[in-house]
């Protein structure tokens, strides 16, 4: 017998709560659950949490004291298992942001949030 499938559930960690809502907004109906987490230490929290995220999206800069979000994004899902996809959306030039092994895909803002659904749910 099959273990029942892990309801969906997207996690947005962006600085900016006016953005994160935005995408919140957004995600809610193609997910079971949306989580918004506005600093890493937040999105940890909520990464070993229940409802489990089953999907990131990540801004690239969290601010001047934080990791950038392909620093993160690959840490995240070694360390939380159920991370199934996660993706990095930037305000800066994503062609010079290099794309680590443990993200799916990088995306401008403002967010083409069709593209990165399509990502996410591939």
């Amino acid at each position: 017998m099959e273990a029942p499938a892990i309801p969906p559930v997207l996690l947005i960690v962006e600085d900016r709560s006016d953005v994160g809502a935005a995408f919140a907004r957004y995600f809610r109906r193609y997910f079971e659950a949306v989580l918004v987490a506005t600093s890493p230490s937040e999105a940890e929290r909520l990464l070993g949490s229940t409802p489990t995220p089953t999907h990131v999206i990540c801004d690239y800069w969290l601010g001047d004291d934080q990791p950038v979000g392909s620093v993160l994004l690959p840490k995240w899902r070694q360390q939380f298992g159920d991370i199934q996809r996660g993706v990095i959306v930037s305000g800066s030039e994503v062609e010079e942001i290099q794309c680590p092994p443990g993200v799916d895909g990088v995306f401008a803002k403002p967010a083409d949030m069709p593209a990165i659904r399509a990502c996410l749910l591939s």
